[in-house]
Parts: structure tokens; sequence; C-alpha cells
């Protein structure tokens, strides 16, 4: 996001969180389509508030409120609030469908994402639904390789041990052995890949000039 006073906190996959105005975790109040995903009892660089699971196909745009924003949304928006607002359905004087396909191909990562929007609105009601997919492989570290550990248990430079009759314990508190021979002629970084999937529909209607229904699921 660039606004003022709003930086990243943490790193990695599904973990990075806003932080505004120099306050993070409890201190900033996040929400999606007015709907609070935190509160004041949930740290958000723990548990709680997954702001990774929106998927930025479906982002219209975000608003970001400095300052106490407790007046109207809690006390849990000490530093400010972080609004996401994802794509919602319009009326139209005239029925009007829409279609739309974003996608992407990296050979460098081997991996593809695409999303579906359809959509179709009128006078007194519409609907727009989301959908969107990704899958990248595995890691590679370079070219495949043989690496193993059974010559230094020939010659004796290992050795291998129960783990629970070096802990002195009575009982096996691990079922396989510890430091136990390995080879690896792979050059794939196992459990490296991701894949997921979104799902996101807005229905609304006007149901008198001044009462309107609407219905989302994320």
């Amino acid at each position: 996001v660039n606004a003022p006073g709003v930086t990243p906190v943490g790193s990695g996959p599904f973990q990075i969180r806003p932080r505004l105005r120099g306050l993070d975790s409890t201190r900033v109040l996040v929400l999606v389509d007015g709907e609070r995903l935190n509160n004041a009892r949930t740290a958000t660089d723990r548990a709680g508030v997954e702001v990774g699971l929106v998927d930025p196909n479906a982002i219209e745009g975000i608003e970001v409120l400095g300052g106490a924003g407790s007046v109207l949304y809690g006390t849990d928006a000490l530093s400010g609030t972080v609004n996401i607002i994802t794509n919602q359905p319009r009326y139209s004087t005239a029925r009007q469908v829409t279609l739309g396909f974003d996608g992407l191909y990296s050979s460098n990562e081997k991996g593809r994402r695409g999303s579906v929007t359809l959509g179709w609105s009128a006078r007194r009601a519409a609907v727009l639904f989301t959908a969107g997919a990704d899958r990248f492989e595995d890691y590679r570290a370079g070219k495949d390789f043989g690496e193993s550990s059974a010559p230094f248990f020939t010659d004796g430079r290992l050795t291998q041990a129960d783990t629970a009759d070096q802990l002195g314990f009575s009982f096996h508190a691990f079922p396989d052995p510890f430091n136990a021979p390995f080879t690896r002629a792979s050059a794939v970084v196992p459990r490296s890949g991701m894949e997921g999937s979104s799902v996101n529909l807005s229905v609304t209607s006007l149901v008198t000039p001044s009462q309107e229904l609407k219905i989302r699921y994320h």
C-alpha cells in the first residue's frame, strides 16, 4: 500500500502484516468490506487475522485511516484502520454481462496463476463472481546430485543411536532412530511448492428505493 505511515512487518508466505504509524498487531484494525478480521485480543502476528488469504484479483481498493479510529471501529484501532475493499457488483440502466480473465505463467518458478470474473447487472439487481487458483512447483537446488552419509558410518565417523537411549528415557519417545543414514540424489527441495484457490461472490438487490439487500461470500 503506497500510503504514508504504512510499512510491512514479517516475511514469508502469509506472514506479512501491516504496520501503521509504528504500531502493528492488536494496535491496527484490519477490515474486509467493513467486517473486522481481528480484535483487541487477537494478535495478528501470531494467529487470527489472515490478510494474505484475500485474493489480490478481488481487491478494488484499500482504505487507510490513520489516527485514533476507535470512534468508528472500536478500541483496537489505536494506530488506525486498514479496510480492504473487494470488487462489488453495481447496477446498470440496461442488462450487462461481464467476463474477465487474468493469468500468469512463470517458467522460472514453474508456476501458474489464473482468475476468472463473471458478472451480471440490471437496474435493480447485480451479481459478481470471482474465482482464482494458483500452483507453483517445488524449488530445485541446482542439478541432481548424489549426497549420502553412508560412508561416514562405514569408517566409523558417525554412529547411529536411539534418541530415547541417549536422553536416558526408559521409553522410546521417538519411533525413528536418531542420526539414521540418509541418501539424497535429487535437487528438488521437498514441500517448497504451494497451491491455493479462492472464491468471492457478491449479490446485491434493490428492494425499495431506500433499502438494499447484499449477500457476500469470501
